[in-house]
């Protein structure tokens, strides 16, 4: 969004679920269309008129389309087609760029070769992991960069965190209890360890004098209703434990919290990239392809454990919690994110 705002564009529409349509509200060129009820049944009327439903009035408005987003391109049960708001936009707009993806998890050829003629279709996509981008490298219009989260400006603002009184630890949940189509299957059955592990982790960083602060990233996927199951865990061990959770709508200051932490212990993909992009060492808990597939791109030499390994015998070494050395260089890399985006808008690159 800063990009686009940056790029002084006059009117930029913004499709969002209503649950974070306010986090668009300050932006003065940015209409938020909010895909709540009311979205849904003129979306229904107006597919009695044409086969783009509410996108038809989208393509006779605007000149382009930018999707911006992690995990976008999930197969879903039983459906492996191409979402049709895609394709119909796709057909009837020049203009269509994909931007900070990756693909899957799928399970069919059929869901890739949909894909693969959708891709064909736009204008230029940007992919965030090389195993994307290797299913798509043989065609023209598609590239690799590292995520676009990379690109946030760096202030140099760090609060020193030497002194026990501000130590942290920052620890970004997941509720592996639930199913979400951009997970792979069977991660419910590892809820139960993974849980006990960082209730087991948590209480030795205590002994250590410092302080905890879990990081919630989303409230519709239980990361605020895991954080506190594992904090009255933590109470119910300790009850004068320096532990809380930061339940805050403000990004800014979950950035800044990030940012100023000691150490990170990052279940969450982008806690992962924020922890890589302001230099806090850390300890990855890899649940999913995505983040398996970012440390192999940029860093292998992450301190991380896969989920499938970790129960009451898993050893947790706070030594070895490490980031990436040279940030620098991964963030002009990710600036290439924008590279079919800015050759439309004619922005030197």
């Amino acid at each position: 969004r800063d990009r686009l705002r940056s790029r002084g564009l006059g009117d930029v529409y913004k499709r969002q679920d209503p649950q974070y349509a306010t986090k668009y509200s300050g932006i003065h060129n940015v209409r938020v269309i909010k895909k709540g009820i009311l979205f849904r049944v003129l979306n229904r009327l107006c597919k009695l008129i044409t086969s783009g439903g509410i996108y038809s009035l989208i393509k006779t408005r605007y000149s382009a389309v930018v999707e911006i987003g992690g995990s976008i391109f999930p197969e879903r049960e039983r459906n492996p087609k191409v979402d049709p708001e895609r394709e119909y936009l796709a057909n009837h707009l020049s203009h269509y760029f994909v931007i900070g993806s990756n693909f899957g998890p799928y399970k069919t050829d059929e869901f890739l070769k949909e894909y693969r003629n959708f891709f064909k279709k736009i204008e230029g996509a940007v992919f965030r992991d090389k195993k994307t981008y290797d299913l798509f490298s043989d065609l023209s219009n598609v590239k690799y960069a590292p995520d676009v989260v990379f690109t946030l400006p760096l202030s140099e603002n760090k609060v020193d965190s030497s002194s026990d009184k501000d130590k942290y630890v920052v620890i970004s949940l997941i509720d592996l209890s639930i199913n979400d189509v951009s997970r792979q299957s069977g991660l419910r059955s590892m809820a139960q360890q993974y849980e006990n592990y960082v209730t087991k982790v948590a209480l030795e960083l205590l002994s250590q004098n410092y302080t905890i602060k879990f990081l919630p990233f989303s409230t519709a996927q239980n990361d605020l209703l895991v954080s506190k199951r594992i904090r009255e865990r933590i109470l119910g061990v300790d009850s004068k434990a320096n532990v809380s959770i930061i339940d805050s709508s403000n990004d800014q200051y979950k950035l800044e919290t990030i940012k100023n932490s000691t150490l990170l212990i990052s279940t969450r993909y982008h806690s992962m990239i924020l922890g890589w992009l302001f230099n806090v060492p850390q300890l990855v808990l890899v649940y999913g392809d995505k983040t398996k597939q970012v440390i192999n791109d940029l860093y292998t030499d992450q301190y991380k454990l896969t989920l499938d390994v970790l129960n009451e015998k898993t050893s947790f070494d706070a030594s070895r919690m490490n980031t990436v050395p040279n940030i620098m260089k991964i963030k002009e890399q990710a600036e290439l994110q924008f590279f079919y985006l800015d050759s439309f808008l004619g922005v030197n690159q």
